[in-house]
């Protein structure tokens, strides 16, 4: 598979991204500006002209990892998720569990530093009951990444991420991400943000995806 990366660099962290590609950050940052980092990474071989509907589970999932991570802006997230893919022109599924949907919109956050792509599974499979529409699942599954992407990302990141069931079985069990965008270190404990500028973020990671919509 091939990969695309886009990214959208501001202020210090241009200065900043060399060091994300190995290692996480060497100090706390203390303003959000610092991590003005917003990076999508997409399938290059899928055909996002095909999606008409999507489901949103209405959690913001955590990542194994530690508790140091900012929840207070739970709500919000889901929502600009929401509103940036309704304003592409897709629909929101209501009854995924019924319905299914075409893709599945997950929303998570990491505790602690982890590189993109390298995650195993996720903890979630059980907890939203949309997965069973196509059919039981087993705490085994995972996400595949056809980027394979080694960037690091600090504590308290958001990760949006369109996962595919449709394609359930052709990658074993793992599920393909199509598309993926991660908000650098926005929620860690010691920094500042405020709404607008997590609103931002999300909003930046569509932003640069012109290749999603309809």
């Amino acid at each position: 598979m091939k990969k695309q990366i886009s990214y959208w660099l501001s202020g210090p962290a241009l200065a900043l991204f060399a060091l994300l590609l190995w290692s996480c950050y060497p100090s706390s940052p203390s303003n959000v500006y610092e991590l003005d980092l917003v990076l999508t990474f997409n399938d290059t071989q899928f055909n996002f002209g095909n999606i008409r509907t999507y489901a949103l589970p209405e959690t913001v999932f955590e990542l194994e990892g530690s508790d140091e991570v900012n929840r207070q802006f739970d709500i919000l997230i889901l929502s600009e998720v929401d509103k940036n893919m309704t304003g592409l022109g897709y629909t929101k599924e209501p009854n995924p569990e019924q319905n299914g949907a075409d893709v599945v919109m997950v929303v998570s956050v990491s505790k602690q530093t982890r590189i993109y792509g390298d995650f195993s599974w996720y903890p979630y499979w059980g907890s939203w009951p949309g997965w069973g529409y196509w059919g039981p699942w087993d705490p085994g599954w995972g996400l595949w990444y056809p980027w394979n992407s080694n960037v690091t990302f600090t504590t308290g990141s958001i990760f949006i991420e369109m996962v595919d069931p449709s394609a359930r079985g052709s990658h074993g069990d793992k599920l393909p991400v199509r598309w993926g965008g991660v908000i650098n270190g926005v929620l860690s404990p010691s920094i500042t943000a405020t709404s607008d500028q997590i609103a931002s973020g999300i909003d930046r990671c569509f932003a640069q995806s012109p290749y999603l919509g309809r």
